[in-house]
């Protein structure tokens, strides 16, 4: 459980994060355009940044021998040269199983990237490592920036069964609508300007309608003045019509 407070966060003195206040229960995906603030609100759930407002994990997380969060951020493993060093320091001093690191990076086809410098990797292996370093700690809360970003059909089709494999709470944000088929029965949440929105399902978010204004019909609305957009279930759903989020606004707007 993640339960999180009037919580603003930024760079400097440019805010990001508006008054985000919501609760976090069971596996969600938070959905954004790019620059929306998304991977800023899990910099800031990660400690890396400073904040204002709350964040509260799972009480009991560390009596069952876990960590409250971990994620795929490259901030929070991108301490050493290869994978092989980041596991070996990092299953030292947390809950992450170097074994199981290396049992993933089969899973993906991948184990020779283990000595591998991150110098020499594509942003698409590197996304796949952060992952698996991710999916070999011990946590109760998974935070997943991005996780398809850059990965070819067959490594997309293996990320999105290991994150259904998860134990613990998991929370994807991402601005691709098409990954939500997968992911049918999770929560979904919409985040605009740094303020975020929902939730609703999945399933049902994809079976709307993005309409200009607000509606009595919608099961979300977004965006504030002159920038509200409304979520309506139609019989032809056409959020499935747009690859990301982007399109969907660059076409309303």
């Amino acid at each position: 459980m993640i339960l999180i407070d009037d919580l603003n966060a930024g760079y400097g003195k440019r805010a990001v994060l508006n008054s985000i206040s919501m609760k976090i229960g069971k596996n969600s995906v938070i959905l954004g355009h790019n620059g929306s603030g998304k991977t800023t609100l899990v910099k800031a759930l990660c400690g890396i940044l400073k904040i204002n407002g709350t964040i509260q994990f799972d009480k009991d997380s560390q009596k069952r021998g876990k960590l409250p969060v971990v994620s795929n951020l490259e901030e929070i493993f991108c301490f050493a040269q290869t994978p092989r060093d980041v596991s070996l320091i990092y299953s030292h001093y947390s809950h992450m199983e170097n074994a199981d690191f290396k049992k993933y990076l089969d899973i993906f086809g991948i184990p020779y990237l283990y000595d591998k410098d991150f110098r020499e990797m594509s942003t698409g292996e590197q996304k796949i490592v952060f992952s698996c370093m991710a999916f070999a700690s011990s946590s109760m809360n998974t935070l997943l920036d991005e996780p398809f970003e850059n990965l070819d059909p067959k490594r997309k089709r293996i990320m999105i069964n290991q994150i259904r494999e998860l134990k613990s709470t998991t929370v994807i944000v991402t601005h691709e609508i098409g990954i939500l088929n997968e992911l049918d029965d999770w929560d979904i949440y919409v985040m605009h300007s740094g303020k975020i929105y929902g939730p609703a399902k999945c399933s049902e978010f994809l079976r709307s309608k993005p309409i200009k204004g607000s509606s009595e019909d919608s099961i979300m609305t977004i965006g504030s003045d002159d920038e509200i957009i409304s979520f309506v279930l139609s019989d032809k759903g056409e959020m499935e019509l747009y690859g990301n989020i982007d399109e969907m606004l660059q076409k309303i707007y």
